[in-house]
């Protein structure tokens, strides 16, 4: 083994693959949890069952995202990622009525592999082995002590929680053989070890024990689930010490959460502003649709502007250089940050260089933050369909389903009849296909009506390029299935206060907040958690810390399901 390579030694040790398994499977591109095949008095003990009526979904792999793991990389390491090595990693991506931490989205390519191991070079590279090791296990040596205390530090850090039996023999086999190499220093072996772990599975994926506990079972989170599923929502990134420690308590303790002691470290966290507002940024990004927008049409220097005008705008509303207002108020607002160009867009003067506060009280049509340019020029799309669908989906978080098989002939044919209709006209011509086109359109249409006299780019303008009238008047529809109205409007003023005043728009922001924190769209089985979460969100204030504690405390943030029995 002396003269054999670094690299196949790293390869040989099987460090970058499963712990427990020889292969492994895949949902959407995510690993599965592996079955630990360590002896049960390795794996914790399982916790307890969630609190009756507390919703329990099964665990899936969730990747880190880009942004989380230069996060994690920098948190846990000090070491920060070259942009130009982080770009080897295939964008993430986003759904555009979801979030970039979604799990089912993501897919595994060769290219991500091939990044990964770009980056782990890099970092390791890097890092200071001696200082890194020192500060970790108080060791920098090759011996067989420095070697077991090295791995348990380190793999507790990146992995999230203690390291079983077999992860910790194989990465101290690694050390060991990477030791006897001829010639081999310190400062090689470890990086050695550090890249291999910077490429597992354990690293790379938030991995919960979906077979710890009885099969098809709900069970709590361990503390180290939990503290994991906390660190990533609200910091983007790995438990800190800190953390760890109330993980590890909460296991020593036999898995019961301290309500108390769970709220003290959320509370903790929060305080830490620079690593919280990762999490704001991220989410408004998604929330916008301008993380991902192309802003088609604008030149790189519009588009970059919208794209920083829309995120300052909402992250002002979130408490970013302003007392923090509740969210409700995103409705009526009639401030909004622009920078130069953004503001010409909507005809006011330049108020100076980078975003800015403007009043737009003065224009009627600009009432609330989704008449920001930004926020509407990131939907790309002028058609009632694009916009209403963004509208219903971000606004009221109605699930709105796939067409159905066998229309895509009549969707080609009311793509070709309605192209030189206005989008009121090509909305009644849809209505009038009948079944079973007329129901779902009518659910999601609507509410986009008010926006017929904003053009691509969210500029206002009363005619189309036909010299046409276009029109602002409209309802706010019922759910899918139901004809009802919710309430008539006759501009953009009118909608707002309709979205203001209701409850459904409320209750969204709790959705989009947990589907953000959990990386999975809510469902019928989560609507108790989301009525309780939505409470504690109202009674705090409705801001958007309030939203961000009540989605951290929520019961069912601790619970998971476990895996049901092979079939």
């Amino acid at each position: 083994m002396r003269n054999t390579p670094f690299f196949l030694l790293i390869a040989l040790a099987g460090c970058s693959g499963d712990p427990g398994s020889d292969t492994e499977t895949t949902v959407e591109g995510a690993p599965s949890v592996p079955s630990p095949t360590t002896p049960a008095t390795d794996m914790p003990p399982p916790p307890p069952p969630p609190a009756p009526g507390v919703t329990a979904h099964e665990s899936l792999a969730a990747r880190l995202t880009k942004a989380q793991l230069r996060h994690t990389v920098l948190d846990v390491l000090g070491v920060t990622v070259d942009d130009a090595i982080l770009s080897q990693i295939p964008n993430d991506i986003v759904k555009e009525d979801g979030f970039v931490t979604a799990t089912a989205a993501q897919p595994l390519a060769a290219n991500h592999l091939l990044g990964y191991g770009a980056v782990a070079k890099s970092v390791a590279a890097q890092v200071d082995p001696t200082a890194s090791a020192t500060a970790l296990a108080q060791c920098a040596d090759t011996s067989a002590a420095c070697a077991t205390n090295l791995v348990a530090r380190l793999g507790l850090k990146l992995f999230r929680r203690p390291l079983l039996a077999e992860e910790s023999m194989r990465f101290q086999t690694l050390f060991t053989t990477l030791s006897a190499v001829e010639g081999a220093t310190f400062d090689q072996v470890y990086r050695g070890l550090l890249t291999a772990m910077l490429q597992s599975p354990q690293f790379l994926y938030k991995l919960e024990f979906e077979t710890l506990g009885t099969a098809g079972a709900a069970r709590t989170t361990t503390g180290f689930e939990l503290a994991s599923r906390l660190s990533y929502f609200l910091w983007q990134s790995a438990p800190d010490d800190t953390l760890l420690a109330f993980a590890a308590e909460v296991d020593a303790g036999g898995g019961s959460v301290d309500a108390a002691k769970l709220q003290a470290q959320v509370e903790r966290m929060m305080l830490d502003t620079t690593r919280l507002n990762r999490a704001r940024d991220t989410f408004w990004g998604d929330y916008t649709h301008a993380s991902a927008a192309s802003f088609q049409g604008a030149t790189p220097e519009l588009a970059a502007e919208l794209r920083q005008s829309v995120l300052a705008t909402f992250n002002r509303l979130a408490g970013e250089g302003a007392p923090e207002a509740p969210l409700q108020g995103m409705f009526t607002a009639t401030k909004m940050l622009l920078t130069p160009k953004v503001a010409e867009l909507i005809g006011l003067p330049s108020a100076g260089e980078g975003p800015q506060e403007y009043d737009t009280g003065a224009l009627p049509q600009r009432v609330g933050l989704l008449t920001h340019p930004g926020f509407l020029a990131a939907i790309g799309s002028t058609s009632f369909v694009g916009r209403g669908l963004v509208f219903t989906q971000r606004v009221l978080c109605r699930e709105i389903p796939d067409p159905p098989d066998g229309i895509q002939l009549m969707i080609a044919d009311t793509q070709t009849n309605t192209r030189s209709l206005t989008p009121k006209q090509a909305s009644e011509y849809r209505f009038g296909l009948g079944a079973p086109c007329d129901v779902c359109h009518k659910a999601f249409e609507p509410i986009a009506y008010a926006f017929e006299q904003f053009d691509v780019m969210g500029v206002h303008t009363e005619k189309d390029a036909m010299a046409r009238d276009l029109f602002t008047a409209g309802y706010l529809q019922g759910d899918i299935g139901s004809m009802d109205s919710l309430g008539e409007y006759k501009g953009v003023s009118d909608l707002m206060n309709l979205l203001f005043a209701s409850e459904e728009t409320s209750k969204c922001f709790v959705g989009n907040m947990l589907e953000f924190a959990s990386g999975r769209n809510p469902d019928r089985d989560d609507s108790e958690a989301i009525v309780t979460a939505h409470a504690a969100f109202k009674q705090g204030g409705g801001a958007f810390s309030h939203l961000v504690r009540s989605i951290a405390s929520a019961p069912t943030m601790q619970a998971l399901k476990v895996a049901p029995p092979a079939q």
